[in-house]
């Protein structure tokens, strides 16, 4: 795979203008090797000689950019995880000390040892102390975090107030931890972008600067690829979930475990789906051929079944959702492959979801199951079986679907029909709870849904009633066979005059509507809100005239209320219609492509030109009600059957769009996960929390060249010898952890610390002291005065002790403080924190025997 394609298949959707530009790049220098002169006489070495020193300078302005770009995006998102961090473990430690689960530190002979012998350094008597620590001493199972070896059992229950704040903190701490994988992977991604666009430069300009010179100093020493502190909170995250989970490390890990990248489906899903979708084709074909040849057709007036019509309404209904819920599948797959973050957008959780196949499969079992026990009582019914044993199919289907949703045991997709019923709760309670996306979004899908609610509320009423509409079936029956024509009576489950079928019809509307009342309520902003809840009030109007059409049939007055049915129907439609553009699609805006916005995902412009044409007509598919409806041409039942449908379809259509526009939202807030609460217990200081962001402004020098030779590695060598990257802003040089151990690096900052975690960090850092001073009497010796070369201050200590007389290099701990250059025996490693969040900064020299 192209490391292009890679990059698109692995980076994170909503960062993606932050990563590195790696296809720009690409075609610049294309464009310079196919613009290199060629034949200019006996000079061409020359001339092609300045022509590489001009593109070399200009590729390399570019790099420093896009450099720039990610350098700065990445100590934004850096510096905001670590005031993250903060605050989450001061609330995690407060919460175990609450619940009496969390062990004060006790100081060992060695802890106190550190603490006396620093003391001078805390009363502020003198600049500096020696704090030594070998790196030879840290072993693996030491760096797992003090805070977990201080958690103990739980005892007793919790309460169901600490039982959800416990559940909160494990929720902040996943979510968390997602955000800092997608920063660890950004760090990875742009500098393997920047090698290989470099190393692609080197290969096709006949150069060696790109990776011997650019990469080297300007890349490698970018803070985006030598900071580590990423690495160290993934750790910490990592600790701090162990401890709620009470030591159950494989418990905690599991909680954080990182989804995929790519979307993975298994094998044995895609043959599930494939079964079903076969099935549910098989079965439309003998279904149709079956309403084709069969006198038992819900669509024929002259239908001499009682329950043909009735039964087909149930079913419709649930084939509408059935329908509905496979589009939404399809929705999933194209999201998923344009790069739409709808996990984020709905707050789902990212390891636990529906991929678009499963949804699809789900859609198609059903499908399957309902289409069965449709074609059975068709089957049925004309044969001379009693009307009571053909319900078995619809009674039978009903109450397979409400178990499937309902069921509390652990298959069937329980996760996601939990979030589906408590979604549904929310809208329900619309004006009484705050209003997220996935609320109003599927308050949306059910306004496309009338029909099938309608349906919903004809079938409970037709089972309520199933006993004398049974009655009155059999005695017509039998009037029948002796001779007496008697008509059956009128269906009492579609009659509008009790007002059951109004409201059911105005639900949808009401939900949405309510639902802006409350944000309106929450934002105070009459724009969009109030706005937005008009739309749905003239879906009021549109439901009140058409109930006043049904009611005054036949009078004087039908079409006055029909006349003002029209009027509130198109005055809707355009309303509507132009709310699904302009907000919803935020589409047709004046900066944008042509009447579209100015950034767009899907790759065609004429996909969007395509859906706003079929949108508005699929919003006046309802004038073929008037036009074929009114005048007999269609059954009325297929052609409400037919509208639904396209309905359906258009939502389906609706969905793209919104949510396209609704993550393009997010990328512009950068967000990639879902929003964390933070409510520290004690008042987190920022001050403590030093910015990363360095200076440095560096632009690239003039570019010369020596040496002229006509063979292409004589020509590399004399321009990789003769360029000096001349850098005068680069003040700190950080190095990978063990890779550069032994080099040179000034410290050129020291962040000043506060005692308590000062005291931590020591004591958290030294777990093996304890066995060398076990034997030995602990003392703390006098401290001199520190020593200050150029403005910086460095802590040092004359304070040397006898045991560690056989140590050679000690190592320190950077957390906000910048890293520089330093003695040459230094080097330095992460280390876990007690109780303190700072990570403060010590500079250690070695122990020499003429010292002690």
């Amino acid at each position: 795979m192209k490391f292009s394609a890679y990059l698109a298949t692995n980076l994170t959707p909503e960062w993606r203008k932050q990563y590195i530009d790696y296809k720009k790049l690409k075609k610049i220098i294309y464009f310079g090797c196919n613009e290199r002169p060629m034949n200019q006489g006996s000079n061409v070495e020359q001339i092609t000689e300045e022509y590489l020193t001009k593109f070399e300078e200009k590729f390399f302005s570019i790099c420093n950019e896009e450099l720039g770009r990610v350098n700065d995006f990445f100590l934004e998102k850096i510096n905001e995880s670590k005031r993250k961090f903060k605050s989450l473990h001061i609330e995690v430690e407060g919460f175990l000390r609450e619940i009496g689960c969390l062990a004060e530190a006790s100081r060992s002979r060695a802890e106190n040892f550190l603490i006396n012998s620093t003391k001078p350094l805390r009363e502020g008597k003198i600049a500096s102390a020696t704090v030594p620590r070998a790196s030879i001493a840290v072993k693996k199972d030491t760096k797992t975090s003090l805070l977990v070896s201080r958690v103990k059992p739980l005892n007793g229950r919790l309460s169901m107030a600490l039982k959800r704040r416990l559940n909160k903190l494990r929720f902040n701490l996943s979510e968390f931890y997602l955000n800092l994988t997608f920063l660890q992977n950004y760090q990875t991604l742009n500098h393997t972008g920047f090698r290989k666009i470099l190393k692609k430069y080197d290969k096709m300009m006949l150069s060696t600067n790109g990776i011997k010179v650019f990469l080297s100093q300007k890349v490698e020493a970018a803070s985006f690829h030598t900071n580590k502190q990423v690495a160290f909170m993934i750790e910490e995250i990592e600790n701090l979930t162990i401890a709620l989970d009470f030591g159950n490390r494989s418990k905690a890990m599991n909680r954080l475990r990182v989804p995929p990248l790519a979307e993975r489906q298994s094998h044995w899903s895609t043959f599930r789906f494939g079964t079903w979708f076969g099935m549910s084709t098989f079965l439309v074909a003998i279904i149709a051929y079956q309403l084709l040849i069969s006198s038992v057709n819900p669509f024929r007036i002259s239908t001499p079944h009682p329950l043909a019509l009735p039964v087909s309404r149930i079913f419709r209904g649930y084939l509408l959702l059935i329908l509905a819920v496979t589009l939404l599948g399809l929705n999933v797959h194209i999201w998923r492959i344009s790069g739409v973050n709808h996990v984020l957008i709905f707050e789902l959780d990212p390891r636990h979801n529906l991929t678009s196949i499963q949804l699809m499969e789900i859609g198609f079992f059903l499908f399957t199951v309902c289409a069965s026990g449709f074609l059975g009582f068709l089957m049925m019914s004309v044969s001379d079986h009693p009307i009571r044993y053909q319900l078995i199919f619809p009674i039978g289907v009903t109450t397979f679907l409400i178990c499937f949703l309902v069921n509390p045991f652990n298959f069937g997709c329980k996760t996601s029909r939990l979030w589906l019923l408590r979604i549904l709760s929310r809208i329900i309670r619309a004006p009484f709870c705050i209003v997220k996306f996935a609320d109003f979004w599927l308050a949306d899908q059910l306004n496309s849904l009338v029909v099938a609610l309608l349906d919903l509320q004809y079938g409970i009423c037709f089972f309520v009633t199933l006993g004398s509409r049974l009655s009155n079936i059999e005695s017509v029956q039998v009037n029948n066979h002796n001779g007496t024509a008697i008509e059956f009576p009128p269906d009492v489950c579609l009659e509008v005059s009790n007002g059951i079928r109004p409201v059911i019809a105005c639900l949808p509307a009401w939900f949405r509507f309510a639902q802006c009342l409350r944000r309106y309520y929450n934002t105070k902003q009459k724009f969009p809100h109030l706005v937005n809840a008009g739309k749905y009030f003239t879906s009021f109007l549109v439901t009140t005239f058409s109930t006043l059409v049904v009611l005054h049939r036949g009078s004087s007055s039908q079409w006055s209320f029909f006349t003002l049915w029209i009027i509130s129907m198109v005055a809707s439609t355009l309303y509507t219609y132009s709310w699904d553009l302009f907000m919803d699609w935020g589409l047709l805006r004046r900066n944008g492509y042509k009447l579209l916005r100015e950034e767009t995902v899907y790759p065609s412009k004429y996909l969007y030109y395509l859906a706003m044409i079929g949108n508005l007509v699929l919003r006046f598919a309802w004038t073929l009600t008037v036009s074929v409806g009114e005048l007999n041409l269609l059954d009325s039942d297929l052609l409400v059957t037919i509208l639904a449908s396209l309905e359906v379809f258009r939502r389906f259509i609706w969905n793209l769009f919104r949510l396209e526009n609704e993550h393009l939202n997010n990328c512009g807030e950068f967000r990639a996960t879902r929003n964390i609460s933070i409510k520290p217990l004690f008042k987190v200081n920022d001050e403590d929390v030093e910015d990363d962001h360095d200076d440095d402004d560096d632009d690239l020098q003039d570019i010369g060249l020596s040496s002229l030779s006509t063979q292409r590695n004589k020509l590399r060598k004399s321009r990789s010898e003769s360029y000096k990257f001349k850098d005068t802003h680069i003040k700190k040089l950080i190095y990978d952890e063990g890779e550069n151990d032994g080099n040179p690096i000034q410290e050129t900052s020291v962040q000043s610390a506060d005692i308590t975690d000062f005291n931590d960090s020591l004591i958290a850092s030294m777990p093996w002291i304890e066995s060398v001073l076990s034997n030995r009497p602990s003392s703390a010796l006098p401290a001199t005065e520190g020593v200050t070369q150029t403005n910086i201050h460095v802590l040092r200590s004359q304070s040397y002790l006898e045991a560690f007389h056989d140590i050679s290099d000690f190592q320190y701990d950077e957390f906000d403080g910048k890293v520089g250059k330093t003695s040459e025996d230094s080097i330095r490693n992460s280390f876990s924190l007690t109780s303190g969040i700072q990570y403060d900064e010590y500079l250690l020299t070695p122990i020499r025997e003429s010292d002690v």
